[in-house]
C-alpha cells in the first residue's frame, strides 16, 4: 500500500466536501495528532452513508464497508478490502 487507509479516506472525503467545508474540515484535522483522533474529527463533520448511498465512484462502498467493519478500536489493519479499494482509487485518480 501507498497510503495509510487513513490517507485514503481524507481524500475521498475532501471530493465530496464543498471548498467552504473542505477548508473547515483541513483545520480541524491539522490540530489532530494520530489517526484515530483523525477519524474522529471525519466522522464528526462527515456523514459516511454517502459513500453507500450515492457515491461518486462506484467501489467508495469499499470504503464505508471498511469504515464500518473493519477499524477496530485500536488498528487500521491493511486488509485486502482497502488494498483493493486503493488500487482503483490510483488506477481512476492516475495518481
Amino acid at each position: 500500500m501507498k497510503f495509510h487507509p487513513i490517507d485514503l479516506l481524507k481524500i475521498r472525503v475532501l471530493d465530496y466536501l464543498t471548498n467552504e467545508d473542505q477548508f473547515s474540515l483541513i483545520e480541524k484535522i491539522a490540530k489532530k495528532k494520530t489517526h484515530r483522533e483523525v477519524l474522529s474529527v471525519i466522522l464528526k463533520n462527515f456523514d459516511i452513508d454517502i459513500f453507500k448511498n450515492s457515491p461518486l465512484m462506484l467501489e467508495d462502498i469499499y470504503l464505508y464497508n471498511y469504515i464500518k467493519y473493519e477499524i477496530t478500536s485500536s488498528k487500521f489493519p491493511r486488509t485486502s478490502l482497502i488494498m483493493k479499494y486503493e488500487r482503483r482509487l490510483l488506477k481512476k485518480v492516475k495518481i
